[in-house]
């Protein structure tokens, strides 16, 4: 009911009462729109997302070295069923396969930062990454000379 009025009463310390009139069209205005995203993106929030960019390449790199020598030891396989027989038929492709996708994942990540979902993503792979880093550790912990 755009331009109907209300009347709101105030009652101040001094108890006066005092009536205002609100157009309701105004009310309407500040509403917020359901369409309307969050946006991130001030310059510490990128300098942070870049830093667990950065953080994932590495520990993509670090999974990358792990998993060819578990493999080439015979001690671990890879749990990616897709990626198992690649690894077993050419570590060098295993390799430029796994670089390639985790690179194009993080760049269509980094091209939409400024979405909240984008950012979950991120957080997301990086828990992964780091829950797969520490069983690598662990894993070589077993073999550790004390």
């Amino acid at each position: 009911m755009i331009g109907k009025v209300i009347k709101k009463s105030i009652d101040r310390a001094g108890g006066a009462d005092y009536t205002t009139k609100v157009q309701t069209s105004d009310l309407k205005r500040n509403l917020p729109v359901a369409r309307q995203t969050i946006s991130l993106g001030t310059p510490q929030q990128i300098r942070w997302l870049n830093g667990i960019i950065l953080a994932i390449v590495v520990m993509n790199l670090l999974d990358l070295l792990f998993t060819l020598a578990w493999a080439r030891l015979g001690l671990m396989r890879e749990i990616n069923i897709l990626m198992e027989q690649l690894l077993h038929d050419s570590p060098i492709l295993f390799a430029l396969v796994k670089i390639a996708l985790v690179s194009l994942g993080l760049t269509l990540i980094w091209r939409y930062r400024r979405h909240p979902v984008s950012v979950v993503g991120l957080f997301s792979v990086f828990t992964v990454y780091y829950s797969v880093l520490l069983h690598h550790i662990r894993f070589a912990s077993l073999f550790a000379v004390t």
